[in-house]
């Protein structure tokens, strides 16, 4: 019984694979969650201005920066902002930690900029499959 484990672990381990997901043009990134099938990967990666961006990671379609995927959904979001609190107001996605099974819901930390105030956000994105491929 002993021998079968270590063969059924030694296959399974033979058929992962290593998959280097780049940047988003600066030196670091790092990711925290995938999804089930493993065809979805989140987490933060710095841009070549050095700022964390938040990003969604497929095969097909490589490391994408979901503030600019998501770019009409953050502007609605920081419009209503601006309307209720005053002033000038942007959203910013930082950083992505996690993932559900099926890769349709992300959820991370986010910047709130409020003219010369910010505030940190925790932030849950519904994609509804938008730009994810399978």
């Amino acid at each position: 019984v002993v021998w079968c484990m270590a063969v059924c672990l030694a296959s399974s381990v033979m058929a992962q694979h290593l998959w280097w997901l780049g940047t988003l043009g600066g030196n670091r990134s790092w990711a925290y969650a995938v999804s089930a099938d493993g065809s979805v990967v989140v987490g933060w990666a710095e841009d070549a201005r050095g700022r964390w961006r938040a990003f969604r990671w497929t095969a097909s379609r490589g490391m994408e920066d979901l503030n600019e995927v998501y770019a009409d959904i953050l502007e609605v979001h920081a419009d209503i902002l601006a309307k209720l609190l005053g002033g000038d107001s942007s959203v910013e996605l930082f950083d992505a930690y996690g993932i559900t099974p099926d890769g349709r819901y992300i959820v991370g930390r986010g910047i709130v900029g409020l003219g010369q105030r910010s505030l940190t956000i925790g932030f849950l994105l519904d994609t509804g499959g938008r730009g994810v491929t399978r």
